[in-house]
C-alpha cells in the first residue's frame, strides 16, 4: 500500500507550471510536459486588491522573489 501512494503521482508534482489568483482560482495553465511561458492578464481592480491582500511590506518585496511590469501602449507597440 505504502508503495503504490508514494508512486502515485498528484497534478502538483508532475512540474506544472500555472497563475493562481489570491482566491485560489486558477487564471493561467496548467502547462504540463513543455516548456513555454504562462501569462495572465489582470483588470486594474484586480491588481489594486490583490496588493490589499499581498505582503508587500514582507518577504514579497525582494526584487528577485517577485517582480510586475506593466507595459503601456507604447511599450507594446514596440515589441
Amino acid at each position: 500500500m505504502r508503495e503504490a501512494m508514494l508512486s502515485a503521482k498528484a497534478p502538483w508534482q508532475e512540474g506544472s507550471l500555472r497563475i493562481i489568483a489570491l482566491n485560489r482560482e486558477i487564471v493561467a495553465g496548467p502547462l504540463i510536459g513543455e516548456e513555454g511561458i504562462v501569462t495572465a492578464q489582470l483588470t486594474a481592480q484586480a491588481v489594486v486588491k490583490g496588493r490589499q491582500i499581498l505582503d508587500s511590506g514582507g518577504h514579497h518585496s525582494r526584487p528577485d522573489g517577485l517582480r510586475l511590469e506593466v507595459l503601456g501602449p507604447s511599450a507594446a507597440a514596440s515589441r
